[in-house]
């Protein structure tokens, strides 16, 4: 009779760096050799996957029992190479072939591979408790070599070429770590991309946002059949993870999680595409019925028409009578309406008093809001008869500034409160008119407006409310946040959005607010409301991490465009104008064109033809609404839908030079057109922290 043994598993550890990977593989062996002998292996080796997140310098240990574990760690410690213990540094990412068993998996995993552990346990098994990760002061690691790497020319002159521009030892710069790590910056990548330029001939100034390292830059070169100037050597070969291992780790990429995002290539899993008879495309289709905004220089829709489609350009100093005595008034360029201050409270059933200290972009929405609906047709009688008042309420912003006028006053001497927290922007109009629906205010930064719009959209097909509000507010109140942008080097330089345009460095902040009324299509036929646009389809993802907080990535933007398309059953065929985010930067823009470009070419299966779709921003016009920002956009596409008529985008008569504009399928509408394209826009909106979303109307 033979005896039946247990089944390998592998225990794997990942460090930062070589030492602290030791210290590690130490303390690990110091627990399960003093651990209760009950201990089951499968649930180290459980936890050891599952539960920890992978950094770039790895150990896996290929055992069957807790004895055979703390022999491949006894190997490991002392540097003699054992079947089974294998350890090395992660390459760039991969998906590798699905292996039969954990154990088989370990020599991929090490050497970079996206490992989907989970496959290998039939069910969740018990985590248990093991030492965490050694943190602290580690001696850093001696030069080691690096895996053999077709592109170690192109690794060796970008690291050359990095310690030069960033001012960094050259020794203490690592192909293989995050570029976060090594403290890329704006700047840095404008220094980089000029030499790569002049060195390699290579115009993109997308490469750094789109890859984590300069080890992914190099293998994008050299897949682009780029070559090394003479005299840029590679390191030394090293072999790669196998069962016989060196006896130091080597040096590392990126972690899969934890430090860096995804090679450009690997995009976020798309959501499931479900084949839509026509009715029920129809169900899924929102309209929009009522619609109401005041932009700078617009107290009403007809007078933003105007200025949109006459080009005027509606930023402007800060306005006198709002500013105090000490502010910064020069930092205070930007796009501003009038009459922030006044409100009649007895219309809404609000005491003056109650009111002077309500934060204006509270009072503002509920006005806005209440034309809109009387632009739809309905009063709040009219909602709860037919409609039992399940309305819901979306609404974005992001500055909460007024309650420092209250304690500014307070430190004066005068105890004061003003204003109170962003939720009572939606929550105001939900107690004024009787809403009964969801109520909320949103405030992912920038994209704020698209995201409740989003939330608007997915809560009327979910069938929670029979319609919806669905806007955004932003007003420029105090100088704090012209202060904060100021230190950011965030506000361009000659207070101009210049979206798309040369000498583009910035943006100039403006106020808005608007409001939109939805309902189903199908719906809104039957009740003989007006339909002002169509809402196909929207999107939300976050960037995930990239080289930067608030460093924008082309793969995440080409995302979300993807799922907004797929959502709305549109083909970038079907699409005749983009309304831009518009960052108005030499780099933001381009790399807003690379993620558009991306998507449209993957969604169609081939490159469109150059600027064969008209392309643009608002913020050209008025400046940066920020959180406002998307529902400006779209407010200016449903104006282009009535009008027929494409406004201009101000401000680009030169073209951001960092842009192959006659490589890329999008062109910028520099002057007032019929609209001769389908009748069928997307629109996009980013914010600063990774929230971006994009809509198809």
């Amino acid at each position: 009779m033979t005896q039946q043994t247990d089944p390998a598993h592998a225990v794997v550890l990942s460090a930062a760096d070589p030492e602290r990977l030791r210290r590690s593989a130490h303390r690990l062996r110091e627990h399960v050799s003093t651990a209760d002998p009950a201990l089951d292996l499968a649930d180290v080796a459980y936890t050891t996957q599952v539960g920890r997140m992978p950094l770039p310098h790895r150990l896996a240990v290929r055992c069957a029992s807790v004895a055979d574990l703390v022999g491949g760690l006894d190997a490991y410690l002392r540097g003699e190479a054992r079947d089974g213990v294998l350890h090395g540094v992660a390459g760039a990412p991969f998906a590798p072939a699905a292996a039969p068993t954990d154990a088989d998996a370990a020599a991929d995993w090490v050497g970079g591979g996206l490992v989907d552990w989970r496959r290998y346990w039939p069910g969740p098994r018990p985590r248990v408790p093991l030492p965490g990760y050694p943190f602290g002061a580690a001696p850093p690691a001696p030069p080691a070599a690096r895996p053999r790497d077709p592109a170690g020319s192109l690794r060796a002159y970008l690291v050359e070429v990095y310690a030069e521009v960033s001012g960094l030892p050259a020794e203490s710069v690592d192909p293989l770590l995050p570029l976060t790590e090594l403290g890329l910056s704006s700047f840095l990548v404008t220094r980089l991309t000029a030499r790569l330029e002049n060195d390699l001939g290579e115009r993109s100034r997308t490469l750094f946002f789109e890859h984590a390292t300069l080890g992914e830059v190099a293998a994008a070169l050299a897949a682009a059949g780029r070559t090394a100037p003479a005299g840029a050597v590679p390191a030394e070969p090293a072999g790669s993870a196998a069962p016989a291992v060196p006896a130091e780790p080597t040096e590392s990429v990126a972690p899969a999680e934890s430090a860096a995002p995804p090679a450009a290539d690997v995009v976020p899993a798309p959501a499931v595409a479900v084949e839509r008879e026509p009715e029920e495309e129809r169900e899924t289709e929102i309209a929009v019925i009522g619609v109401a905004g005041r932009y700078p220089r617009s107290p009403d829709l007809d007078a933003f028409w105007d200025n949109l489609a006459g080009g005027r350009d509606c930023v402007t100093p800060h306005p006198p009578e709002r500013a105090r005595p000490g502010w910064p008034t020069h930092l205070m360029d930007g796009g501003y309406l009038d009459d922030v201050d006044r409100f009649d409270p007895l219309l809404f059933g609000i005491t003056p008093r109650d009111a002077a200290l309500m934060d204006p972009q509270e009072r503002l929405f509920l006005e806005v809001t209440w034309a809109a609906l009387e632009s739809a047709g309905y009063t709040r009688a009219r909602l709860r008869e037919r409609h039992h008042s399940s309305v819901a309420v979306y609404a974005g912003a992001m500055w909460n500034e007024y309650p420092l006028f209250g304690a500014e006053r307070t430190l004066r001497g005068v105890p004061q409160d003003s204003g109170a927290t962003l939720g009572g922007i939606a929550n105001r109009v939900s107690y004024c008119f009787d809403l009964h629906g969801p109520s909320l205010t949103v405030d992912t930064m920038c994209s704020s407006a698209l995201v409740a719009l989003d939330l608007a959209v997915q809560s009327l097909r979910r069938g929670e409310a029979e319609l919806a509000v669905a806007g955004a507010v932003s007003l420029s109140l105090h100088p704090n946040k012209f202060i904060q942008q100021h230190r950011m080097k965030l506000t361009a330089t000659d207070r101009r959005s210049r979206t798309f345009g040369a000498g583009g460095d910035g943006f100039v902040p403006a106020e808005g607010v608007g409001a939109l009324i939805l309902k189903p299509l199908r719906r809104a036929l039957d009740d003989g409301d007006p339909v002002h646009a169509v809402i196909r389809g929207t999107a939300v993802v976050h960037a995930g991490r990239t080289n930067g907080y608030i460093v924008p990535s082309p793969v995440a933007q080409a995302d979300v465009v993807r799922r907004a398309l797929r959502d709305a059953r549109t083909g970038p065929a079907e699409i005749g104008y983009v309304e831009a985010h518009g960052a108005g930067t030499a780099l933001g823009d381009p790399v807003e064109i690379d993620g558009l470009t991306r998507a449209y070419r993957d969604a169609a299966g081939t490159d469109l033809p150059p600027g064969s779709i008209p392309i643009g921003s608002v913020k050209s016009t008025i400046g940066h609404t920020e959180a406002a920002a998307g529902l400006a956009g779209l407010t200016k596409v449903i104006l282009q839908l009535r009008h027929g008529v494409l406004a201009p985008s101000l401000h680009a008569d030169e073209l951001n030079p960092n842009i192959p504009w006659d490589a890329v399928p999008f062109r910028v509408q520099r002057q007032r057109a019929e609209w001769t394209g389908p009748r069928v826009a997307g629109v996009s909106s980013f914010g600063a922290g990774g929230t971006i979303a994009h809509a198809v109307v």
